[in-house]
């Protein structure tokens, strides 16, 4: 193997690694340890676990507002979804977390994207009784009467 090709196997797997521990640091809920491995300018932001969820997802779906600004800030993708078409906004419109959605959406997260059964960010909203959820994503021009795939 040449030397160019094993420096990008290493920077890879270090990336993929960095990104693992981004990942749990930000489920946890962890600000210090996520801003430490952001500093690392070999970390890939966006890498995905087992079930395709990034960091973003994982500080979104727990209401880690703080965490989900500075991934946001640090360039992780808004509209990232899991292996089930779960999103950033899709999750925190399902739990409910009306600060996370926010920024979210202020930093141009896809409203309408939905997961492979066609549910919407506002679908799992009103499902769940998330009022706040329902204002802010109908005040962000969330379609009223989008359907899912059962109709």
């Amino acid at each position: 193997m040449s030397v160019a090709k094993t420096q990008s196997h290493v920077w890879h797997l270090l990336s993929n690694e960095l990104g693992k521990r981004l990942k749990s640091a930000a489920a946890d809920g962890d600000l210090d340890q996520v801003e430490q491995i952001l500093n690392n300018d070999s970390v890939n932001i966006n890498v995905r676990d087992s079930i395709g969820a990034t960091s973003l997802y994982w500080a979104s779906r727990h209401d880690f507002d703080d965490i989900a600004s500075r991934l946001i800030a640090y360039g992780a993708d808004v509209d990232q979804a899991d292996y089930e078409g779960r999103s950033p906004v899709w999750t925190t419109a399902f739990h409910g977390h009306t600060d996370t959605l926010k920024i979210l959406l202020r930093n141009g997260a896809d409203i309408e994207q939905a997961n492979e059964e066609g549910w919407r960010p506002i679908h799992v909203a009103v499902d769940n009784g998330k009022i706040g959820a329902v204002k802010i994503l109908l005040r962000n021009g969330a379609h009223r009467k989008a359907r899912t795939k059962q109709g």
